[in-house]
């Protein structure tokens, strides 16, 4: 079961303008919050992602590699540049 596995085979790495994480993992695409926690998996036919990369010309759409496939999908999210800022979320009661 995925919980016990010791390697998640991480690969590359993404952040959206929300400052989300989007990782190539043995799983899928692994998304998780600002603080850490995996919100979701995206899973593909094949189970693991090598690698990913935000693309198009708004930076919504997500092109995966497994293998020697490629997987493409779209997002109501933008993708950064590593040298770009995320959003940063509103600190509680202020």
């Amino acid at each position: 079961s995925p919980d016990n596995l010791d390697w998640s085979g991480a690969g590359g790495m993404q952040v959206d303008d929300k400052g989300r994480l989007y990782v190539a993992t043995a799983m899928g695409i692994q998304i998780a919050d600002q603080p850490g926690r995996v919100q979701c998996i995206i899973p593909t036919p094949d189970g693991r992602v090598d690698d990913l990369a935000f693309t198009g010309p708004k930076r919504d759409t997500i092109i995966a590699t497994s293998g020697d496939k490629t997987f493409e999908r779209k997002f109501k999210i933008k993708g950064l540049f590593a040298w770009e800022p995320p959003t940063k979320p509103p600190v509680p009661g202020l």
